[in-house]
């Protein structure tokens, strides 16, 4: 049997207040048959009793981003949608959808204002109100709303939706997004209306160096909300000068957290101000809200040497504490936060910086649930003061962070393995709080470019992180120039005009090369097409006579371990190298985009600018005799996996590539070379070298963290040292996603799950043979002085799933039962390769191969 599933506009399921002109619809294919590939479609959008838009039955294969081509959408419009396929079996299936337009403020200027509240101080959270009545019987209504400033709303005394942190953080002069809500069931006949304002990314304090009124120093919030009743009338309630404002009893601070005081009486009302600001930059919301997710109850209650009650929750999140409680009115509760605990058991809160991460709350003395509204934490610890007759247990840790749709899984029989990976993901839950940031815990909580590069197909493998990473890169197009290229950090707060760094900058290039090969929307290049080939221009133009980039300063291999970090973080692998390298990485990128999208003078004059850049790099870095001038392994691992190297010295770089990791023992790279170590080691025939890097779990390693009880990926190989001290560096993370990239090997290489074609749209299933490794770091001296390695086992069975645009693929692979199970999604076809090396071409279905017992 057919059936058709997830239907979706533009990578949503039903989306509200959508402001594409021209959205596409994709759908998945599910079938009981193997073999599965659809011959015709038919696609018919109607709004109300017109049809706007009908393909007729078309002869077509394609599931995926059938471009809208009818009638111009209306702005606040209802269209429902609905799709007939069949397949070359002769099966048809249907199923219907639904998108409403937003306000497409391009096409359709809206009515509302800009309004600001009438007090002179900021101190406290300002609440502009509103009253007003309905009169007749509502049949729908919708709110858009946004704020210069963080916003939250109240309709009727109950919060209006599920997200937080709106409007969030765009490059505020030339994008701010509003948010749709459905408010129907919340009216009534005579309604009251609050929305209430904090500094947020907007003018609050931001980076170390705590820049405040970055964008604008005052807060304004803006507002309509669209009411259409039974007889057909609508009404219109719009920020404008009739609104009220009144100061909460909230003092809020993203670095610093809330303190509510539940005790205080309303302040008293003035007149609210309309406010000078452009509405044109408004646009809907492009990615998924920020939402309470995972709710984690106290692991265990501790004391800490000085008395003080700490709570456990036994996980490093980002996120809040909530706790519902009576307590004694004017009852002042205090919570700290830390990551974690010194080795005396205190909480340790020097890497939070000057961030002071407190919330304090003053109890109300009535049954309750207290939280923060407009600030978030990262922690896995909570220090309560103050909380006399409350009962601990309830209190409560909520993760939060942008609600993309999990895609990946990996489940192996390697228990070390599965807690890499796990932690991996609780980093990049916590780390994805509407933007891609380094971390959430201290004074920065940034949009760092080289960790969204490093992590980017990590995430897309753990989430369906499309539309999170679509919103971004906007922001990356807006906060470039050709003056002084993509700057490190975007949005951009510290307003760096010569900050565009290899890697770092690069980011503008690899993310949408990656977003087209994971899922297909060839879109998204052509939407930042002038923001990639920008940037390789501007490095071209800052290149030498010979086409090599030697200007700029450069992050290096940050934090390579083969550099004293104190005296220098970039490591000791030339860092023109790698500027060199990764410039040629976006060469190659903007010419294979340029040929996606037909744009052939482009494909042919990157080609060459690569062909040449690439003769320059060999002359300048290889030596005759086939040595790279710059003598480390991130050097060795980056002219391998970015194919620097000729063909005629490439077994020689392996060989010595090889050679450093068995007489060191270990891997030394940084943030450049270790998220490409593994491939360059499995890719190269030298996979019992992964594993030993892999599975090794003393310092440094990816598991000497999780034997020092990590739950996340950290910031250093060593940000807790041996004793239990903690690294004396003034970074020094436990929640960093950019070690995590390992888990993209784990996907591709170990579960064997890799895309040939975009999207997945060809598969290829090829899972690498852990068959164990000699350990010397674990060896035995003989009695002549030489070293007896103790032998590891490998891996026995591994799982992979991801939800592609297609539909799940996975491959179980059990080597002591010498079984390979398959599983592929209607309208895809798949090369199987088994651990034997045989080769297999397979359509959709599920299938099972045998190979042999290799255990």
């Amino acid at each position: 049997m057919l059936k058709i599933q997830h239907f979706t506009v533009e990578h949503r399921i039903e989306p509200l207040g959508l402001d594409e002109e021209r959205p596409a619809f994709s759908y998945r294919l599910e079938s009981d048959r193997r073999n599965v590939v659809q011959k015709k479609m038919r696609l018919v959008v109607r709004q109300g009793e017109n049809t706007v838009w009908d393909t007729g039955m078309t002869e077509s294969g394609e599931t995926l981003y059938h471009i809208y081509a009818g009638a111009p959408l209306a702005p606040c419009t209802r269209y429902d949608v609905k799709v007939h396929a069949e397949d070359n079996h002769g099966d048809t299936a249907s199923a219907e959808t639904c998108f409403e337009t937003g306000l497409m403020p391009r096409i359709s200027p809206v009515k509302a204002q800009f309004v600001t509240h009438g007090f002179e101080e900021e101190n406290l959270c300002p609440v502009l109100c509103k009253r007003f009545s309905c009169g007749k019987k509502v049949r729908g209504a919708r709110l858009y709303a946004s704020a210069l400033g963080m916003y939250d709303l109240m309709l009727n005394g109950e919060r209006v939706g599920d997200l937080y942190f709106t409007p969030y953080w765009t490059s505020y002069r030339y994008a701010l997004e509003y948010q749709t809500y459905d408010v129907t069931a919340l009216l009534r006949e005579h309604n009251e209306l609050e929305m209430t304002l904090a500094d947020g990314w907007y003018k609050g304090e931001l980076t170390w160096l705590r820049k405040k009124n970055l964008y604008g120093d005052r807060l304004a919030g803006w507002l309509e909300l669209h009411v259409c009743y039974e007889d057909g009338t609508t009404e219109k309630i719009v920020t404008d000068e009739t609104w009220q404002s009144r100061q909460s009893s909230i003092i809020s601070s993203l670095y610093d957290g809330e303190c509510q005081n539940f005790c205080a009486e309303k302040g008293e009302t003035r007149p609210a101000r309309v406010y000078a600001h452009d509405t044109g930059i408004l646009v809907s919301q492009l990615n998924e809200p920020v939402r309470r997710r995972e709710i984690l109850k106290v692991k265990e209650i501790l004391k800490s040497p000085q008395g003080e009650t700490i709570l456990d929750f036994g996980q490093n999140l980002t996120g809040r504490v909530e706790f519902r409680a009576r307590g004694k009115k004017g009852q002042k509760v205090v919570l700290r936060f830390a990551e974690v605990l010194d080795r005396y058991g205190n909480l340790y809160t020097d890497n939070l910086r000057t961030a002071k991460a407190t919330d304090t709350f003053i109890l109300s003395g009535k049954e309750q649930t207290y939280a923060p509204r407009f600030t978030f934490h990262g922690f896995r610890y909570c220090e309560v003061q103050g909380a006399d007759g409350l009962t601990l247990e309830d209190f409560r840790a909520v993760a939060m962070y942008s609600d993309m749709a999990r895609s990946g899984r990996l489940e192996t029989s390697d228990e070390d393995m599965n807690k890499l990976y796990e932690n991996q993901f609780w980093s990049n839950r916590g780390n994805f709080l509407d933007l891609p940031t380094d971390c959430p815990q201290r004074d920065e909580r940034l949009g760092w470019t080289a960790d969204a590069m490093i992590y980017c197909r990590t995430a897309c493998t753990n989430f369906n992180a499309y539309l999170f990473f679509r919103k971004w890169l906007k922001d990356v197009a807006h906060e470039q120039s050709t003056e002084y290229g993509v700057p490190h950090i975007v949005p951009n707060p510290l307003e760096q005009t010569d900050s565009a760094a290899a890697a770092w900058s690069d980011a503008a290039a690899v993310i949408p090369w990656v977003l087209y090969r994971v899922y297909g929307d060839r879109r998204i290049l052509e939407e930042q097409f002038g923001s990639m080939r920008g940037w390789v221009d501007y490095v071209a133009a800052h290149a030498d006579r010979d086409g090599l980039w030697k200007s700029n300063f450069q992050f290096g291999d940050w934090l390579a371990l083969d550099m004293d970090e104190f005296s220098d973080r970039t490591g000791s692998t030339d860092k023109y190298f790698l500027a060199n390298a990764f410039y040629l990485n976006s060469a190659r990128i903007v010419c294979d985009a340029a040929h996606v999208l037909g744009r052939a003078d482009d494909e042919k004059k990157y080609r060459a600018l690569y062909e040449n850049l690439l003769s320059a790099m060999q002359r300048e870095y290889i030596t005759a005799t086939g040595r790279m001038v710059s003598e480390t392994q991130t050097a060795y691992v980056i002219a391998l996996c970015f194919d620097i190297v000729p063909e005629n010295f490439r077994q020689a770089f392996v060989e010595r590539l090889s050679a450093d990791i068995k007489r060191r023992g270990h891997f030394m790279t940084g943030f450049l070379g270790t998220p490409f170590i593994c491939f360059a080691l499995t890719d190269n025939g030298r996979q019992s070298l992964t594993d030993l890097i892999l599975r090794r779990d003393k310092y440094p390693s990816w598991l000497y963290p999780i034997r020092h009880g990590a739950t996340t990926m950290w910031e250093r190989w060593n940000s807790r040292l041996e004793n239990g001290d903690f690294n004396p560096g003034d970074m020094n993370s436990f929640n960093h996603c950019a070690y995590g990239s390992v888990a993209e090997w784990l996907y591709r290489r170990l579960a064997g799950i890799e895309e040939i074609e975009p999207g997945y749209r060809k598969i290829r299933i090829c899972p690498v043979y852990s068959a164990g490794y000699y350990d010397y770091s674990r060896g035995t001296v003989t009695a002549s002085d030489e070293v007896s390695p103790v032998y590891m086992e490998g891996i026995d069975r591994v799982k992979g799933t991801y939800e592609s645009v297609y539909g799940e693929i996975s491959a179980e692979t059990d080597y002591k039962e010498g079984v390979l199970r398959v599983k592929i999604p209607p309208n895809t076809t798949a090369l199987v390769v088994t651990p034997d090396g045989k080769e297999h071409e397979v359509g959709s279905g599920s299938y099972v191969f045998t190979f042999g017992s290799l255990r």
